[in-house]
C-alpha cells in the first residue's frame, strides 16, 4: 500500500472515527489500535469520564476535534459547560499529572473551549465555561487506580 494511499485511509477514518457525537467514546485518527502508550491514556480517559458521571458531571462529548485541537471531555456540571483535560502519571511519579501541562498546551484548551461556544452560537454568561483537570493516577501495571478532579484549574491567566 502506498504512502499515499495510507495518509487517505487514516484521514477518511478521521471524519469517521472523531467521537464528537454525544457522549460516544470515539478515539483519535489512530484508531483503537495505537500503542501501549495510548491505550493507557484511553483507560485513563474512560476512568475519568465514569469519575465525573459517578460527581454528577454530564458527559456531553469525548475526543472532540475542533477549533485546530482536541477537548478530552466536554461536560455540563452544575449548571455550566465544563472543558475537562485528562492527564495521567503512575503513582509512583515524583510529580502530579497536572503538572505536565505546559501553559501553551492551556492556552490550546481555552482556544479549542472558545471555539465549541462559539461553532454553537452560545454566550458565555449563559453557560459560564470551566476549564477542568481530570488527574488520573495509574498503578504499576499502567492501569487506572485514581482520580482527582481539579475544578478550574486552566485559566488564561499564567501559572505561576
Amino acid at each position: 500500500m502506498s504512502v499515499m494511499s495510507r495518509l487517505l485511509r487514516m484521514l477518511a477514518r478521521a471524519v469517521i472515527w472523531p467521537g464528537a457525537a454525544q457522549g460516544s467514546k470515539g478515539r483519535s485518527w489512530l484508531g483503537h489500535g495505537g500503542g501501549a502508550r495510548h491505550r493507557i491514556g484511553w483507560r485513563a480517559e474512560d476512568r475519568a469520564a465514569s469519575h465525573l458521571t459517578g460527581r454528577g458531571y454530564h458527559i456531553l462529548h469525548r475526543n472532540l476535534p475542533i477549533g485546530g485541537g482536541e477537548i478530552d471531555i466536554v461536560a455540563e456540571h452544575e449548571r455550566r459547560l465544563v472543558f475537562v483535560e485528562v492527564r495521567s502519571r503512575r503513582e509512583d511519579s515524583p510529580i502530579r499529572p497536572s503538572s505536565t501541562l505546559t501553559a501553551r498546551k492551556s492556552a490550546r484548551i481555552i482556544a479549542c473551549g472558545e471555539a465549541f461556544i462559539k461553532s454553537r452560537d452560545l454566550s458565555h454568561e449563559e453557560v459560564k465555561p470551566r476549564y477542568d483537570i481530570a488527574e488520573v493516577y495509574l498503578d504499576t501495571r499502567g492501569r487506572p487506580s485514581r482520580v482527582v478532579v481539579l475544578e478550574a484549574a486552566i485559566t488564561d491567566r499564567p501559572r505561576r
